[in-house]
């Protein structure tokens, strides 16, 4: 039987999260802190070895723009 691992990302830093404001429906795009972190999130899974099939998103910006970063360095 293969084996089949699910890794739930949380999208990076932004403004709203800066100064503790819920974003809900809000979308407010990345801090250059969270795209530094979503980039060094990317370079540890590349460098763990882990192989990505698929890749999924909400349609949120700050969703779509992690996924973005993540997959650039896969």
């Amino acid at each position: 039987m293969t084996k089949t691992r699910l890794f739930i990302i949380r999208h990076g830093k932004t403004m709203f999260n800066t100064i503790g404001r819920a974003q809900g429906w809000s979308d407010t795009p990345l801090t250059a802190e969270g795209e530094r972190g979503i980039h060094e999130l990317g370079i540890g899974l590349r460098e763990s070895g882990l192989e990505f099939v698929k890749a999924f998103s909400s349609d949120s910006g700050r969703t779509i723009q992690t996924m973005g970063i993540v997959l650039e360095e896969l």
